[in-house]
């Protein structure tokens, strides 16, 4: 009896040795995979999302070579301990997975499920085929394209002015999310907008924002400045940009709206990445200069130098596009095989104890100071031209995610920005509240039900809620 219980005993020390070993090889793989995800995947700019895996890796292999050696007995009570831990966890991830399996998926790869047409061109060879066909025809660029550009530059670099809209007059290709790319005909300054809006004497609306105020990725017809137009019957314009931030925003203001004294200005805010993008204006020396009100660039009558300008960096850039598009590919297929592994990875379990996204970016890293001054900055003027100012609260599709909890995603800062404007005396309209909240499906307003911007049907309820929010705040 005593013989087989020392065989027994052998043969799970044998074990103990072999797991351990195991997890200390398993431990140097996971930090190795964590560097190629960080520096060669994200090119190093993501490292501060990466940290925690540095870390967790560093002090598993610690551990284990610890535990590699200390007694058998040490090694296989750890061994069976960290085994039943492990089952759990992946126990308690088949259940989460399960309960939410199409978490994140590309809309493509829904596309292809559900038996819907996508075009998996990139951006450069959409423009490239319609170039053969004749057509003037440019990709879309975004000011921010501009902002790492000056950043490297010193005080005398070549930049000699910051462009805030497109190439005008020029068929734009733009983005792709419900399976058709978005093409429209740039105005004189480039933007969304049919160009005879500007010769109107009234303009009864106007917007600065990002992506969401351009009309990203639906039909032109489609976007808030042309559905308000069709609700109202007056003339709208918007200087949305992809990528645009608080900075640029206040800039495309005194740019181009303050010579038209539009009546309404709504200053378009989404939830999901303003913040971030103010980090990287506020750099920026020409932007913060728009503080001053008394700066401008005098963008309005220098549209050929922004043409020249813009034109330039497409040229350039075209000639990278092959490496450009390639380096997505690689990108692509790095997050596909990811998204393949989340159940190994624990992707899900993550999530829901706030491991994955949520909270990369330290709260004293959001300048909240900065945005509550250049919203004072942009009521002030458009109010000194008799105009009505309104910040409207555009939602993110984490929003609604099972695991998304306001606590735990810093990044957000809803009820701060939503203080920081009403104490403001700015008038408020909050999406989430008017349109997604409730909302029996708000998934459902995005393309394929897995993110990015909205679908056709999300942007006219946005801009129903907004055209209702003014009248209100008018009676």
């Amino acid at each position: 009896m005593n013989f087989k219980n020392n065989r027994t005993l052998s043969r799970g020390y044998k074990f103990a040795r072999a797991a351990s070993w195991l997890y200390f090889i398993l431990s140097f793989l996971v930090l190795l995979y964590t560097y190629w995800q960080a520096e060669i995947v994200f090119d190093g700019s993501l490292d501060g999302l990466f940290f925690k895996f540095y870390l967790i890796s560093i002090v598993a292999i610690i551990f284990w070579g610890i535990i590699l050696r200390l007694k058998d007995e040490v090694k296989l009570n750890t061994v069976i301990m960290t085994c039943s831990l492990i089952f759990g966890l992946y126990a308690v991830e088949l259940v989460l997975y399960f309960a939410e399996p199409q978490k994140n998926i590309p809309g493509a790869d829904v596309a292809l499920k559900l038996g819907v047409s996508f075009d998996k061109r990139s951006k450069i060879k959409v423009v490239s085929d319609l170039q053969k066909n004749g057509i003037d025809v440019v990709p879309s660029v975004y000011p921010w394209a501009f902002i790492k550009k000056l950043k490297s530059k010193d005080s005398n670099g070549s930049i000699s002015l910051l462009p805030l809209g497109g190439v005008s007059n020029k068929t734009v290709v733009y983005c792709n999310e419900s399976g058709e790319y978005t093409i429209y005909r740039s105005d004189r300054y480039g933007f969304n907008n049919p160009d005879r809006e500007w010769d109107d004497k009234k303009i009864k609306w106007f917007l600065t924002g990002d992506s969401f105020a351009q009309g990203a990725c639906v039909k032109p017809v489609d976007s808030i400045a042309r559905k308000i137009s069709q609700l109202t019957g007056d003339s709208s314009l918007s200087v949305g940009i992809g990528g645009n931030g608080p900075l640029i925003e206040l800039a495309a203001l005194k740019e181009y709206a303050e010579k038209l004294r539009p009546e309404n200005v709504l200053w378009v805010y989404f939830e999901g990445n303003d913040l971030l993008d103010l980090n990287e204006e506020k750099e920026i020396s020409v932007l913060t200069n728009y503080l001053d009100d008394g700066f401008s660039q005098n963008l309005r009558n220098r549209q050929s130098e922004v043409d020249l300008i813009l034109s330039s960096y497409i040229s350039t850039e075209k000639i990278n596009a092959e490496q450009e598009d390639a380096r997505k590919k690689e990108i692509d297929e790095a997050r596909s095989g990811m998204r393949s592994t989340r159940i190994i990875r624990l992707y899900h379990l993550r999530a829901r104890l706030n491991f994955n996204w949520y909270g990369a970016i330290p709260d004293n890293d959001l300048d909240l100071a900065l945005f509550s001054k250049i919203l004072l900055k942009a009521k002030n003027r458009v109010n000194s031209w008799g105009g009505n100012f309104y910040f409207i609260y555009l939602p993110d599709f984490e929003r609604y995610s099972t695991n998304f909890n306001d606590n735990i995603a810093p990044l957000k800062k809803r009820n701060d920005i939503i203080d920081i404007v009403k104490n403001l005396n700015i008038p408020v309209i909050d999406i989430h509240k008017e349109v997604f909240k409730n909302h029996p499906n708000p998934r459902s307003l995005f393309p394929f039900s897995v993110g990015g911007h909205y679908t056709p049907l999300g942007y006219q309820l946005v801009t129903s809620s907004i055209v209702e929010g003014v009248r209100k705040s008018i009676k």
